[in-house]
């Protein structure tokens, strides 16, 4: 398995208008100036005064939602942060996992969130000596902060400044972004998937697998990311010994978290696919059928309804996501083709199962990062569609953070 260090070569390669993208060294990795770096975390910062300008102007322009949450840091500035599921990192930080294996289909459980995110919370709670929320938050918002720059130097590898840049821009002013700055594990998630695709492309695939297998032990659907660690793995030349146990060392340490998680759940608490079953107490789950799936689709249609509603938003997030993945399928590298297309079909098979709909896709589409790179290639010579669906994205999240500080449910 390779892990070794670049040896200086350079090569040009091109976009695919045939325009020379970037020079890059022997692994593909680029040779990104300070400057770019500088301008792609300043497009973060400027989304991120949008998000606390949304959360400031909430108490003028929403009611709070009533709710059966509370936290005990109401009275903090960054409280309008914890929300919802932080709730339940909170708990597990607190007390650890607990299920009732015989009320699971009535009953909301810890085992449904998975544990990287909460345990490494702990760490810099007691380390820095924090309230728990604040940990939250602290890695959370660095995740985010170490996202942009990778994100950046990945897409600038292959690719123009300009669409790295637009790749960033996209990125950071999507309206479910919010969620690289609360509470919540998405940002920890994302910058390990990043971080796996940066290894893949500089051929350290020992450490892409790892980083693979703690993704997984951050979010469940981070188990996507074997689909390309096994496409870049799978021998191509010949079949022996050698490749089969290379292959087979990648996918033990890609799918390592999620398995040590299943171990952990059944030692201490009898159930090891707890966190399977934990997901019914807010899913109810019915046979698969072709009305159960029309249903969903009509459900998330914008009709009829005066008050905002994500999941109906979220049909166009995901019909979005699913026409740039078709027009921009050649634009893609091959693991990002595959990730892409493995992601959309897991979230369409796993949330339309049983018409359960589209509640929470949007948040989870938008671990499917190439979909952004995507986009920007689309978006990168026709500058004023870009800085329109920008505005838009910007008032997203601009009205996204506001309804979530006032704990309406946006997803």
């Amino acid at each position: 398995m390779s892990d070794r260090a670049d040896n200086g070569s350079v090569s040009v390669s091109k976009d695919s208008t045939g325009n020379i993208a970037t020079a890059t060294g022997h692994w593909g990795l680029a040779r990104t100036s300070f400057p770019g770096y500088a301008v792609a975390l300043g497009i973060f910062a400027i989304s991120r005064a949008v998000l606390a300008l949304g959360i400031c102007l909430s108490p003028w322009l929403l009611d709070p939602f009533e709710t059966r949450y509370s936290f005990e840091y109401s009275d903090a500035w960054w409280s309008y942060l914890l929300r919802w599921d932080s709730a339940w990192y909170l708990r597990i930080m607190q007390g650890g996992y607990e299920f009732a294996a015989d009320r699971y289909f009535h009953l909301q459980q810890t085992p449904a969130f998975f544990p990287l995110y909460p345990m490494l919370s702990r760490v810099v709670a007691r380390g820095l000596g924090v309230s728990d929320g604040a940990a939250m938050l602290i890695i959370a918002n660095l995740a985010a902060l170490l996202t942009i720059p990778a994100l950046y130097s990945y897409v600038r590898r292959r690719r123009s400044e300009m669409a790295s840049q637009l790749a960033v821009a996209l990125f950071s002013f999507f309206p479910v972004s919010l969620y690289l700055s609360v509470g919540y594990a998405e940002a920890l998630c994302i910058l390990l998937t990043v971080g796996c695709f940066w290894l893949i492309a500089g051929e350290r695939l020992l450490l892409a697998s790892i980083c693979c297998g703690l993704a997984t032990a951050a979010k469940p659907t981070a188990i996507v990311l074997l689909a390309p660690l096994v496409y870049v793995l799978w021998p191509r030349e010949r079949v022996d010994l050698r490749s089969m146990l290379r292959l087979a060392i990648g996918l033990i340490l890609g799918c390592s978290g999620i398995v040590a998680y299943t171990v952990y759940l059944g030692v201490t608490c009898g159930a090891p696919f707890a966190f399977i079953a934990s997901q019914a107490g807010w899913l109810k789950y019915s046979p698969w059928s072709f009305a159960s799936v029309v249903s969903a689709f009509v459900d998330a249609l914008p009709l009829g309804s005066t008050v905002f509603n994500s999941v109906k938003v979220d049909l166009w997030i995901y019909l979005g996501f699913v026409a740039i993945a078709i027009l921009a399928r050649k634009m893609f590298d091959p693991p990002e083709l595959v990730y892409a297309v493995a992601f959309l079909l897991f979230v369409t098979v796993s949330k339309l199962y049983g018409g359960q709909g589209f509640p929470s896709m949007g948040r989870q589409l938008f671990m499917a990062f190439p979909i952004f790179i995507g986009a920007a290639q689309l978006l990168e010579r026709r500058t004023s569609t870009s800085i329109a669906v920008l505005l838009t994205g910007a008032a997203g999240l601009f009205w996204y953070s506001a309804l979530f500080a006032q704990w309406y449910w946006v997803e």
